[in-house]
């Protein structure tokens, strides 16, 4: 690139992170991982209960930057927030590294132009990690001369991938195959990607209990294909009347690159990647945020056109900011009094247009709020065991003197393992039955579980989530949950009845 070039993308690089900033705002669910943070920091390790090992989190790698983050900073909010701008910027910056891009740098604009991609790059979530690392990784394997410590620099990125969320192994998996397919360096390669996969997994299952984290557990199985097929499209359909910039700015990109296989095959293998990835969505049934999991794709989109070393790409750019002027809830158009506190037939909910008015950035800065802070004693009237579904900010003000149970066990070990009675839930929302006995067995200590197939099922998450690390018999613990460790015993389980809880701010969201 010239100096002038130069000076023009990076010019368009601070107004795609300026309108993520003007957007930014933390998500409830983020809270979950705060509350684990914070209880690591307080010294009860890295867990969401503090009597309890359980991986509530999909995003290790997220996970742990954020703690590390924090221990600077001192607090979890705005520290969210300026890593996720960070990490955005990053993106950027990588993707213009690609060949082409001095003739192909307007097209960011249709970063800046998406809803939710600009939405997600804060919201407290991991989405700027997985922006950051596959550019950086498309970036690094892309150049003209792949010579060997790019390959395994790469293939290093390649296998972070997964610990920002694990489904991005899809993403992953075709430029991975592609580069194992070069005759040179093959063994460090592979040692590179693998590596840190590997020690996560034995980590987590060291520690944890598990190899996957229990919102897994949680979420997925819980309906027949046909029936996540059709939520699935919904996802789609809710994606393309919020954001009408984001899947078809990705479709173009990829099917560009793909078309383009011999002159680039990395982007094009990441392409089919990305493909793989959104396929997955829609089969699973997509999200409850609109937008939220093809926000990565985009990156992979927008590589796909900033590499075709073609001017005329910058035209996608002008019509994307076009449509996104379009847009009342764009993020060119909403200001601080943004607020769509409902979800659509499926489900699925403008996520920033319910949290902005109590979790955006720039309202807070406007009333010069404080963000919510984590919970220390015990409030007036409430118990040691409470359940309830708010277990994200209520959560983590409720502090580490209370154990939570969720009722969509998304941070339960047990009721993970039990399925849901629903015939229909709302995405990743699956109601679970009590066990008779269950409340009453966390208040006391010992297993009052009614059910015997419960009470054994529960015998191996004490020793798997609440032993210490290395009792005897806890491996094999292990090994029965992660094998065999679900039942479909809730013959006469009573629907949820929870105890009286704290009255609900608006803050605590649609779940």
């Amino acid at each position: 690139m010239t100096r002038r070039t130069w000076v023009g993308a990076g010019l368009t690089v601070l107004v795609v992170v300026a309108v993520a900033a003007r957007v930014g705002w933390v998500c409830d669910d983020a809270y979950i991982t705060f509350r684990t943070i914070d209880h690591w920091q307080l010294g009860y390790g890295p867990v969401w209960n503090v009597d309890e090992r359980v991986q509530t989190y999909t995003h290790p790698l997220w996970m742990l930057l954020l703690a590390g983050s924090s221990l600077v900073t001192g607090e979890l909010y705005f520290t969210a927030i300026a890593v996720g701008l960070v990490l955005t910027t990053v993106s950027l910056v990588a993707l213009l590294r690609l060949p082409g891009a001095a003739a192909t740098w307007p097209v960011l604009f249709a970063a800046a132009s998406s809803k939710a991609w600009c939405e997600f790059a804060t919201s407290g979530l991991e989405n700027a990690l997985g922006y950051a690392i596959i550019a950086a990784a498309i970036s690094t394997l892309a150049a003209p001369r792949l010579t060997p410590r790019r390959q395994v620099g790469g293939a290093w990125l390649l296998g972070l991938a997964p610990l920002v969320r694990p489904d991005l192994a899809l993403v992953v998996a075709p430029p991975a195959a592609l580069l194992l397919a070069h005759p040179v360096g093959r063994r460090r390669v592979l040692l590179a990607g693998l590596l840190p996969g590997v020690i996560w997994t034995i980590a987590a299952t060291v520690y944890y209990g598990s190899p996957l984290p229990n919102t897994a557990l949680a979420k997925l199985g819980h309906a027949p294909l046909s029936q996540n097929l059709g939520q699935g499209l919904a996802y789609v359909r809710n994606s393309l009347t919020l954001d009408p910039v984001l899947l078809p700015s990705w479709a173009l990109g990829a099917t560009w690159a793909l078309v383009r296989a011999r002159q680039q095959p990395i982007i094009a293998a990441f392409a089919a990647g990305s493909v793989l990835y959104v396929t997955y969505v829609v089969a699973i049934g997509g999200d409850f945020m609109s937008g939220r999991f093809f926000t990565i794709p985009l990156v992979v989109g927008l590589a796909g056109l900033v590499s075709s070393g073609r001017r005329a790409v910058g035209g996608v750019a002008v019509l994307a900011v076009a449509v996104s002027l379009a847009n009342p809830s764009g993020p060119f158009r909403t200001g601080t009094d943004f607020h769509e506190p409902n979800w659509d037939d499926a489900g699925i909910a403008d996520e920033r247009g319910w949290y902005f008015p109590h979790l955006g950035l720039a309202p807070l800065l406007r009333e010069r709020r404080d963000p919510p802070k984590p919970g220390r004693t015990r409030r007036p009237g409430e118990g040691r065991v409470r359940m309830g579904k708010a277990i994200g900010m209520d959560a983590y003000m409720a502090g580490p003197g209370v154990h939570l149970v969720d009722a969509y066990a998304l941070c339960d070990p047990l009721l993970a393992r039990i399925p849901s009675d629903e015939t229909r839930g709302r995405p990743g929302h699956w109601i679970r039955p009590v066990p008779r006995g269950y409340l009453e067995t966390l208040q006391t200590g010992r297993n009052q579980l009614a059910d015997p197939e419960v009470a054994a099922l529960w015998s191996d998450v004490v020793l798997a989530t609440r032993a210490p690390v290395w009792t005897a018999g806890r491996a094999g613990a292990i090994w029965r949950l992660t094998w065999r460790g679900r039942t479909s015993a809730i013959e006469g389980v009573p629907p949820l009845d929870s105890p009286p809880q704290p009255a609900r701010t608006p803050a605590d969201g649609p779940r």
